[in-house]
């Protein structure tokens, strides 16, 4: 475990000091704040609501259902379980790129949330999938690169994510079969209450 934390602790000095730079640094603390992520999913949230249907509400409400299972696991129940200080705070050769709280460092919600999100995509719009997970991805890796997370953070938070998205995909998939199932029956009643 010694030998983990250590590796964790280098990559991240790694990365700071071997990727940085003025144009790097613009991206990635643009990125993490969230304004190039917020925006497209807003946005794609909205063309799924608009061309979607009826379909397009249940994909949009299975998303926010994402968001709000892998932001309270991990901030709410994993963080203060493990309790880990972000690298910022615990290693002297990293600099925190952008404004943090003393909150806890295990696992990354950034990772969490991406992922939920991506991992429905991946699902369920093939189209997509790809942009989905280079987004995650980026968003994850931005979270090493301004100082706040460790690797072994940012790869809970995905694997979080990832079971989360898997598992709303499941439950969406339960709902739909149990409403067809109700539908079905329901119009067969109405079929069968006619006059005999």
């Amino acid at each position: 475990m010694e030998a983990l934390v250590r590796l964790d602790g280098e990559i991240i000095v790694w990365v700071q000091s071997a990727l940085r730079g003025p144009w790097l640094d613009a991206f990635f603390t643009t990125l993490t704040n969230g304004r190039l992520f917020v925006g497209p999913l807003l946005a794609l949230a909205l063309l799924i609501l608009w061309r979607g249907g009826a379909a397009g509400r249940w994909w949009v409400l299975a998303m926010a259902v994402a968001i709000l299972l892998t932001d309270q696991l991990s901030s709410a129940v994993v963080k203060p379980l493990v309790g880990r200080t972000r690298p910022c705070f615990a290693v002297a050769e990293v600099e925190a790129l952008v404004r943090q709280a003393r909150s806890a460092s295990f696992p990354s919600s950034h990772a969490a949330n991406s992922f939920g999100v991506a991992t429905l995509l991946w699902l369920g719009f093939p189209r997509w999938r790809w942009a989905a997970l280079a987004l995650a991805s980026l968003v994850s890796f931005s979270r090493i690169y301004v100082g706040v997370h460790y690797p072994s953070d940012v790869l809970a938070g995905a694997a979080l994510g990832v079971l989360c998205g898997a598992g709303v995909w499941w439950g969406w998939g339960r709902v739909r079969r149990w409403r067809r199932r109700a539908g079905m029956a329901g119009a067969a009643g109405k079929r069968g209450s006619g006059p005999g």
